[in-house]
């Protein structure tokens, strides 16, 4: 049950780090093993995608950083929410 849980979890931000690295203005900031993926990305950016209700958690001290966290309950549908909203914020 936990292979599957973290497999999907894992999936899920494997989706999120595909469609940031096709980004023309976000990137990665480290490779992605797991299931947390860092952006580096304007201020804006990240204030658009909260405006469009992700939740995500700005670095400490950084307005630039954000690190985004998929669970064994992130459900399709938020990714897809996610990935629209991304793609909304420029490209």
């Amino acid at each position: 049950l936990w292979l599957d849980m973290a497999t999907h979890a894992n999936s899920q931000a494997a989706k999120f780090a595909q469609a940031v690295q096709n980004h023309t203005q976000a990137e990665l900031e480290f490779p992605v093993h797991a299931n947390e993926v860092f952006v580096k990305w304007s201020k804006e950016g990240f204030e658009y995608l909260e405006s469009q209700g992700i939740e995500l958690g700005l670095w400490p001290g950084k307005d630039d950083l954000a690190r985004f966290v998929f669970g064994h309950s992130t459900s399709d549908e938020e990714v897809d929410k996610l990935l629209t909203a991304l793609k909304q914020a420029g490209n």
